[in-house]
């Protein structure tokens, strides 16, 4: 079983949000409207979940010992 990636400080919760979530279109129409719009459903559970709940998103875990995203989508990637 992979380890499961939770930052340790919101420090590093943004450098993992600026290096994954902020650029990944999973998250993209809400970062374009953020009232209507609904978020990431593995960023909303990594928020809400402690890391030992089964429903935390296992896509946040480590490679190569760095922190990843497995579910990571370009956001410009259907942009040819």
């Amino acid at each position: 079983m992979a380890d499961h990636y939770r930052p340790s400080n919101g420090t590093e919760g943004e450098c993992f949000y600026a290096a994954w979530c902020r650029r990944c279109q999973r998250d993209a129409e809400h970062r374009a409207d953020p009232i209507n719009a609904d978020g990431c459903e593995i960023l909303l559970r990594s928020y809400a979940l402690d890391i030992d709940d089964p429903d935390y998103p296992a896509e946040w875990t480590y490679r190569d010992g760095e922190p990843v995203c497995t579910a990571f989508v370009r956001e410009d990637s259907s942009h040819g």
